[in-house]
């Protein structure tokens, strides 16, 4: 379905209003806008059997993945690159960049002739700055963490771990400076942190701050975590914490 080399992985959030899912080559933001990329080329798909909230079934799987296949592979003999793909509303929504969008049309125009059993809608528009990769197929901060909390739930699972048993969590975060570091601990102590250390280096500061919590609920604590660190203009790196494992 993609290229091996390139890293790839999903998120969910909302587009107007529905439950959407995002599945990102995020190999590509180290190099976007890639130069000579200029256009973005999008093919809407109208799923037959999605679900109520308007995702994709698991009875679709098969043949939205065999389509998926077929235009990612397009794409690329195509000297495009397949950028990634957003479910949401009864649509699968699938986007590459070109060279020249416009000479791909036609071939996607085959495509889109070579499987009839799909109503699809096709489109281009110049994006000089790759905006729809960047403001729409790649995750914001907080999505962006959930990824990185799913592989750690990952690891902690195939440790034994109870996710749902509560714990030191530690958490670390880094600012511009000791001032807004201090800042940052006083208000997340009003949300019952405690901070263990701030550490001064290079002209930044890390502040590596704890509270226990339960694994199995971490996407509702970063996401407030990165939300008030974004607005203090800092970043975070991430958390840690102990195996709880099972004793049964």
């Amino acid at each position: 379905m993609t290229d091996q080399q390139d890293s790839w992985d999903f998120w969910f959030g909302r587009v107007d209003g529905h439950p959407s899912a995002t599945f990102v080559n995020l190999s590509l933001a180290e190099r976007a806008p890639v130069q000579g990329f200029t256009d973005c080329v999008y093919v809407s798909v109208k799923m037959k059997t999605p679900k109520p909230n308007g995702l994709s079934s698991k009875e679709e799987y098969d043949a939205l993945a065999t389509l998926e296949d077929d235009l990612a592979r397009l794409i690329t003999d195509q000297g495009g690159l397949y950028a990634g793909r957003v479910t949401h509303d009864g649509k699968r929504d699938f986007f590459g960049y070109f060279r020249d969008g416009g000479a791909a049309k036609p071939t996607l125009q085959g495509f889109q002739r070579a499987h009839p059993g799909y109503a699809m809608e096709i489109g281009a528009r110049t994006d000089l700055e790759w905006e729809v990769y960047r403001g729409y197929l790649y995750p914001a901060p907080a999505a962006f963490q959930q990824m990185k909390n799913r592989a750690m739930l990952l690891s902690l699972q195939q440790a034994g771990d109870r996710l749902d048993q509560r714990r030191r969590i530690d958490h670390f975060a880094t600012f511009p400076g000791h001032d807004a570091a201090q800042a940052f601990a006083e208000a997340a102590a009003a949300e019952g942190f405690k901070t263990e250390a701030i550490t001064d280096k290079d002209g930044a500061a890390q502040v590596q701050f704890w509270r226990e919590d339960a694994p199995l609920g971490i996407d509702l604590v970063t996401d407030m975590i990165v939300s008030a660190i974004t607005g203090a203009v800092g970043t975070y790196d991430g958390w840690e914490c102990a195996v709880r494992a099972s004793t049964t």
